[in-house]
């Protein structure tokens, strides 16, 4: 057990002589206090700071930081004030409480400070005075300024008194809130955030703004104060708030997300719904959860959480804009899904290791993974299949692994792994058939099958045997031919 020097707690701390960010925290004490704990090189464990002390130590050193700085900063006003008496200096009205402070953040949260550069320039124009005082009046990017303020102090909170775990979800992974590094399992996740101190938090925060929607993994959740278990995130910061004196605004708390995660499991936690992967889980919240919000449709009256989420429900809902493809008619919703489809027309692919071409980016990437660089694959951990892209390997363990089928047809015992599926499915129980042939007049419940049919009137071949070069107009022919004259039985 170490023994904390500075309440004599004992417990598992933090050496003293511990590097943080190119300090130690006897030099904290050392430059706040002009402290020097005495420290016997026998006995390690009786030289320790616990988290609680380290936390007022560090508010210690970064107040005593910030006021070295401001009068750093107002020597240099005094010295422009001195030269050019007419400009009034005018310190920040709206102060941030003491606990949050931080030193190293960014800029952008002080909007009323005076510009040191718009200063410097009043030296060669010396005969044009400074504008009028600022407008009373708050506009709506000040106003952002403040939320983004009040949800970084918030999150601060969060993160140095709670054992919660921040983090980013991009790609279908778990990206580290420090640092962006990205791993598939939470478990993974949640050890390597243990390598990131608070120091690093600052940092972190420049990157949260109005639109971003903080993620936490809340399993075992407890104070590290105290410490003291809880249930929810709403009970921890009622719990920071009376017992540690922490404010904020709880207006941005709808900014925070909470979910308890487990690398097999991903519970939803407003209902009993329970997901496999953690992209489905989030796709339901977005979906069935957050159906109200401040900023409201003017079309249907919806309410969203973020301006980003409203664009969004606009532009896929009530917009009639599309995208069209001059080349197959083809329309899009997106102009990311028009791009995607433009490349199909913009001929074969070249392998850039062999002869090969292909005539999608993707087939291409599939053969050089196969064929020539093998690290490229990735592994079902269950079975001996193969994959190219994860989200491939996820619909793998979601549909033959898991059976984690969360979409379910209304009309039948149909269930699938996501909506497109399913909407495609829904054609099956219509009783229209709006696609005809324009030669044998036949028609079909999908468009791609009225393709497929035409090509027969037009023979079509593109599918070719490698062995023999007999052509095919579709893939299913080919298939079985090369098993009837070409498989490795007859040989």
């Amino acid at each position: 057990m170490d023994l904390c020097r500075c309440c004599h707690a004992e417990g598992c701390f933090h050496s003293l002589t511990e590097l943080i960010n190119t300090i130690t925290y006897e030099d904290m004490l050392k430059i706040c206090f002009d402290i020097k704990i005495c420290h016997s090189p026998d006995n390690t464990r009786q030289y320790a700071i616990c988290n609680q002390c380290v936390m007022k130590l560090q508010d210690a050193y970064s107040f005593k930081k910030q006021v070295l700085e401001n009068e750093q900063r107002f020597s240099e006003y005094k010295s422009v004030l001195d030269t050019f008496p007419e400009v009034k200096f005018e310190p920040p009205s709206d102060t941030v409480p003491i606990d949050f402070v931080t030193p190293d953040g960014p800029e952008e949260d002080s909007d009323d400070d005076i510009d040191l550069s718009t200063l410097k320039k009043l030296k060669s124009k010396s005969d044009k005075r400074i504008k009028k005082e600022k407008h009373t009046e708050i506009t709506d990017s000040e106003k952002s300024d403040y939320r983004t303020a009040d949800i970084r102090n918030i999150v601060k909170i969060i993160v140095m008194y709670s054992t919660s775990t921040p983090f980013r979800w991009s790609y279908s992974k778990y990206m580290c809130f420090f640092c962006d590094k990205v791993f598939i399992k939470i478990s993974d996740l949640k050890q390597h955030n243990y390598e990131h101190f608070e120091t690093k938090l600052d940092d972190a925060l420049k990157c949260i703004n109005t639109e971003t929607k903080v993620k936490l993994e809340i399993t075992d959740l407890a104070c590290k104060a105290c410490p003291k278990d809880m249930l929810t995130l709403d009970d921890f910061l009622d719990h920071v708030t009376i017992t540690h004196k922490q404010n904020f605004n709880n207006g941005v708390r709808c900014s925070i997300f909470a979910f308890r995660i487990t690398d097999s499991e991903a519970p939803c936690p407003e209902c009993d719904q329970n997901f496999t992967f953690f992209g489905n889980l989030l796709s339901h919240v977005y979906k069935n959860h957050l159906t109200s919000g401040p900023l409201l449709c003017d079309s249907c009256g919806k309410g969203f959480l973020t301006k980003f989420m409203l664009k969004k429900h606009i532009k896929l809902t009530h917009s009639n804009t599309e995208y069209s493809c001059q080349k197959c008619n083809q329309t899009f919703k997106t102009h990311g899904a028009y791009s995607y489809h433009r490349l199909s027309h913009k001929g074969e692919f070249p392998c850039p290791q062999c002869s090969e071409k292909f005539p999608s980016w993707y087939l291409r990437k599939r053969h050089i993974a196969f064929v020539h660089d093998k690290s490229l694959q990735i592994s079902c951990e269950l079975c001996s299949k193969k994959f190219v892209k994860y989200n491939s390997l996820k619909w793998h363990l979601m549909s033959v692994h898991h059976n984690d089928k969360p979409f379910s047809c209304e009309m039948c015992d149909f269930k699938c792994i996501n909506k497109t599926y399913l909407k495609r499915h829904m054609v099956s129980h219509l009783d229209t058939r709006p696609f005809q042939c324009h030669i044998c007049v036949k028609s079909f419940q999908r468009k791609e099958h009225l393709e497929t049919h035409v090509r027969i009137h037009t023979n079509d071949k593109r599918f070719v045997c490698r062995e023999c070069g007999k052509g095919f107009v579709q893939v299913t022919g080919l298939k079985v031919h090369v098993r009837a004259h070409h498989s490795k039985s007859d040989t």
